[in-house]
């Protein structure tokens, strides 16, 4: 039972917004899992796990759940606070790092369980079914 959840899990996730490559802007990013790895002014982006040319904490020991490791994909691991959507080191000797050239998701009409729904600003389930609103609720339809 257990590993039919699993794949179920797997599945639903797969098709998600996490591997688009776009990004949440109410998450600044953080749940994104695309394949970009340019900049936006068309830089490549360094290996994660290189540190050359540019020496750098991130890796995927300190932030294990940021979609770090053997590649140069966007990524924003949430190591620093300011930044607002993926990005990248790059291999430019002068220039440490960049926003990369990743969109923002379009589609709102999805829940993502990555980030329990924080990014999402819909108005209907997952099945098409329309949400009622917060403030509408009767107290038995609300969840404990």
């Amino acid at each position: 039972m257990l590993s039919a959840l699993v794949v179920i899990t797997a599945s639903l996730f797969s098709g998600l917004w996490a591997f688009q490559n776009c990004y949440r802007p109410a998450t600044n990013g953080l749940f994104y899992r695309g394949s970009i790895n340019v900049t936006e002014n068309g830089l490549a982006c360094q290996n994660w796990l290189s540190t050359s040319p540019h020496s750098h904490p991130e890796t995927p020991q300190l932030y294990p759940n940021a979609g770090l490791g053997d590649h140069n994909y966007c990524r924003n691991p949430g190591s620093n606070s300011s930044r607002t959507k993926p990005w990248c080191y790059t291999t430019s000797i002068d220039v440490t790092w960049k926003y990369c050239n990743v969109t923002e998701c379009q589609d709102t009409t999805c829940y993502s369980a990555i980030d329990k729904g924080v990014g999402y600003r819909g108005t209907e389930t997952l099945k098409g079914d329309k949400c009622e609103k917060w403030n509408g609720m009767k107290r038995q339809q609300r969840l404990p």
